[in-house]
């Protein structure tokens, strides 16, 4: 029983301690890099400009950037959606 309890080399008492220590000094590194956040500005979005009705439950979007158009689908079907 006191060989189970004494952190020896055999039962691999030390290479707990040492997992342990690497795993809290990561944790706490990871954790500092969070609190420090970064220095980016939160998106923000542009004013709103106009609203296009596009059916009962629309779902998913999803944006063409080179058309200047989002087509949206609903349970009616999809709906695509100009830019100005």
């Amino acid at each position: 029983m006191i060989a189970l309890a004494d952190g020896s080399r055999a039962l691999g008492g030390v290479n707990q301690q040492r997992r342990l220590a690497r795993t809290t000094a990561t944790l706490g590194a990871l954790t500092l890099l969070l609190l420090a956040g970064s220095n980016a500005a939160p998106a923000t979005a542009d004013s709103v400009v106009k609203i296009d009705t596009v059916g009962d439950n629309p779902g998913t979007i999803a944006v063409n950037t080179a058309t200047d158009t989002a087509y949206v689908s609903t349970v009616e079907g999809i709906f695509s959606v100009r830019g100005a």
